[in-house]
């Protein structure tokens, strides 16, 4: 469901999680892609402003090196700032991401 092969988001390339959100703002259809750099469990979870979690999109194992791409259906959230939030064996990266409609 990607509408753009270019990620318009990412982690810091110092993390090495390689965390990316597309497109960027998004009014439908949004790509979450990641690379782990660990093995172990994995959760992506999206925030809204007020750090409420609205949507899990992944709570499972991953393997390092691997990379994993999940769907967000964005036209279901209301217009505003999101936080989407990878955690894998403790370690936390997080991607800004914008839905306007």
């Amino acid at each position: 469901m990607s509408a753009t092969t270019q990620p318009t988001a990412s982690a810091s390339p110092a993390s090495g999680q390689q965390l990316a959100v597309y497109p960027n703002p998004a009014t439908g259809p949004t790509t979450i892609r990641f690379r782990p750099v660990l093995d172990g469990p994995a959760q992506v979870l999206v925030y809204n402003q007020l750090g409420q979690q609205v949507a899990t999109l992944y709570d499972g194992p991953v393997r390092q090196g691997h990379s994993y791409e999940l769907s967000l259906r964005s036209e279901q959230l209301p217009a505003g700032l999101y936080t989407c939030s990878l955690l894998v064996s403790g370690q936390r990266e997080s991607v800004r991401l914008v839905v306007t409609h």
